[in-house]
């Protein structure tokens, strides 16, 4: 799954494990190896439409600080949205969006502003990390609470 729908290449998935700072030993590595593969099985389980899955999946990449499992997994509280997560929905996606971008997640980045202002402008998203759920997550951040 190097490739999403799309035909583009996914720009997070990395299975050398490089993100973030140099991992300090051989264990960080195969244990960032490790959350790359669940970021990839979490992104998989989105593509189908399996929620539930994937967050089961992003969660176990988030914990090695993946940024792109940060920023998927609030494709999926987007989806799920106020049925699943209540009133916390909208904040839940702003927390996601703003740990992945402090992880260094450029999609994420260029979505900062929409924090503070509904109305804030962004760049196209062609030129985002993650073209394939960027319109999505913006869409939400756009929507605001309800």
């Amino acid at each position: 799954m190097t490739a999403p729908a799309s035909g583009r290449r996914d720009f997070w998935d990395r299975p050398e494990g490089n993100w973030g700072d140099a991992p300090g030993s051989d264990a960080v590595l195969e244990a960032r190896r490790h959350a790359n593969s669940c970021y990839r099985l979490g992104s998989f389980a989105l593509d189908v439409k399996q929620p539930g899955l994937a967050v089961n999946w992003l969660q176990a990449a988030m914990k090695q600080d993946h940024p792109g499992a940060w920023f998927r997994t609030a494709a999926v509280v987007s989806r799920r949205g106020p049925a699943v997560f209540g009133d916390d929905a909208f904040a839940c996606i702003q927390y996601l969006v703003r740990r992945a971008a402090e992880l260094g997640h450029g999609t994420a980045q260029q979505m900062l502003p929409l924090l503070a202002n509904r109305d804030a402008r962004v760049p196209a998203y062609t030129t985002w990390q993650d073209p394939e759920y960027g319109p999505e997550i913006l869409a939400a951040l756009q929507a605001g609470p309800g």
